[in-house]
């Protein structure tokens, strides 16, 4: 018996990455490490977070490494924090989430850093000190992953805020 108790406890436990974008790609998130004076807040274009949830044990935490918020950050006051008034946002500055599991999101995910650079092919900031991230068929395909249209790419799940919020509310 306690080893099915074990077995079901580990089905309990996800991590997920979520790429928050929209269509538009421009999604406002507040307490950003790089936002204004005034609460923090940013307009991204796409974000990317870790989720770990085990509902076995009550735990929910995000993992941002760009918000001013605890690193990792319980779900309710990161979710209270970063997405502040959604409901009351121009439609055009709501978030919308790609889910995929971690796992699947390292395996599959490219990137050369072209939305990194201007116009001229110049970085607009220096980029990461660490090799482009690529697949043995993937060079880039974050274009793909920050598309909210679920009909054209088949990783990942897309989903509302309601429907992020509910995914790990722990009261369910």
């Amino acid at each position: 018996m306690r080893k099915n108790s074990s077995r079901s406890a580990k089905f309990t436990q996800k991590l997920l990455c979520y790429i928050i974008s929209n269509h538009n790609e421009s999604v406002l998130l507040w307490d950003q490490s790089l936002g204004s004076k005034n609460g923090n807040f940013v307009i991204w274009d796409y974000h990317v977070i870790l989720v770990y949830f085990d509902r076995h044990n009550g735990i929910a935490l995000v993992f941002d490494f760009d918000s001013i918020l605890p690193f990792p950050c319980d779900f309710e006051k990161y979710q209270c924090s970063v997405f502040k008034a959604q409901d009351k946002l121009f439609e055009k500055y709501c978030s919308l989430f790609r889910v995929v599991d971690a796992y699947e999101y390292l395996y599959t995910f490219a990137s050369d850093r072209t939305r990194m650079k201007n116009e001229k092919h110049e970085f607009i900031k220096p980029p990461p000190n660490y090799p482009c991230i690529r697949t043995d068929t993937e060079i880039n395909n974050l274009n793909s992953f920050i598309s909210m249209d679920s009909k054209s790419f088949s990783i990942g799940e897309v989903c509302t805020f309601d429907e992020f919020r509910r995914r790990f509310s722990l009261s369910q």
